[in-house]
């Protein structure tokens, strides 16, 4: 089975773009000491954005998210 490439036209206005973000919670537990955990969700959140950082107009990104426990 062969690709054929087609020509796309579209207006970048009216693109949406989908963007996907995990927020780093600290759990109680085995694995890393507590503060180890605390420091890299502190760290995770004060990171930029994947839309800040491809500069992406705000009214056109559609962000979905999840909790991630370590």
């Amino acid at each position: 089975m062969a690709l054929v490439a087609k020509e796309l036209k579209y207006n970048l206005g009216e693109v949406t773009y989908f963007l996907g973000s995990e927020t780093v919670i600290s759990a109680a537990g085995e694995g890393m000491p507590e503060w180890r955990e605390k420091l890299f969700a502190t760290q995770n959140l004060t990171a930029s954005s994947a839309a800040r950082f491809f500069e992406l107009p705000p009214e056109r990104v559609c962000e979905l998210g999840s909790h991630v426990e370590i």
